[in-house]
């Protein structure tokens, strides 16, 4: 539900941002740095948490908020343990 609100509107991505949800989303996101997704709850779970960080990021002041709260770091993290299952989960994040 929530990255079908941050995919649709822009007021929705600030106020997002605003309320601190990039940190949210990044301590939800930092369970997965040294492990995969087990299950298909647990694989659409981390899917979901995903695309709403890549919509909220299309708003210029949270791409700030994500490099602060040392989200690239997270990222990168993410990349070297979750290869296996990463194209999948992070489809929309590089495009």
């Amino acid at each position: 539900m929530l990255s079908i609100l941050l995919q649709h509107s822009e007021s929705n991505r600030k106020r997002f941002g605003e309320a601190n949800g990039i940190d949210t989303l990044l301590v939800c996101i930092s369970a997965y740095k040294r492990s995969a997704p087990v299950g298909g709850d647990e694989e659409e779970y981390a899917e979901n948490l995903f695309d709403s960080l890549c919509s909220s990021l299309l708003f210029p002041a949270n791409r700030a908020f994500f490099e602060k709260a040392q989200g690239i770091e997270l990222m990168l993290m993410c990349i070297k343990y979750l290869y296996p299952s990463l194209p999948h989960l992070l489809s929309n994040f590089f495009s």
